[in-house]
């Protein structure tokens, strides 16, 4: 059974002026920025299961580092590490709570970025180890919104 996955706010689309028009001013800014180099960085996140696992989970809502080393069975270090790099590449970001730090999907900076957070919801979906984490990861997210770490 697959599960519905609430899209993340980072892949609606931009409010704009309506006019659908590719090249449209409020189109235009939403691609400024997007260069060969740029997606080469992003595609370079999803080169490793460990941080497509970790990209699956967060596709969740936002967790703490604990929470993913729980959900995925990965040591602490490891996830660090590769949080570390998806932070660099800038397909997550990080906030500081005390001695804890929570991750969440970054907010779409380009076009191309666009599509692989969206990719992130629904691409991964069908793969029954990733499936198991997302669900995992659903009712985390739900547990920290009254029980933060």
């Amino acid at each position: 059974m697959t599960a519905a996955y609430p899209l993340p706010q980072v892949v609606e689309p931009p409010t704009c002026c309506g006019d659908e028009r590719e090249g449209s001013a409020c189109h235009t800014d939403a691609l400024e920025g997007a260069t060969v180099d740029t997606a080469d960085a992003l595609f370079k996140g999803f080169a490793d299961p460990t941080r497509i696992r970790i990209l699956n989970v967060l596709a969740a809502g936002e967790l703490c580092v604990c929470d993913i080393v729980e959900l995925l069975d990965v040591a602490q270090p490891a996830v660090s590490r590769h949080l570390a790099y998806l932070r660099r590449t800038g397909l997550v970001r990080a906030t500081r709570d005390g001695k804890f730090a929570h991750y969440q999907l970054a907010p779409a900076r380009d076009a191309v970025h666009q599509s692989l957070m969206a990719c992130v919801v629904s691409c991964f979906r069908g793969i029954p180890s990733l499936d198991g984490e997302r669900a995992a990861a659903l009712r985390r997210v739900a547990e920290r919104r009254t029980t933060p770490c």
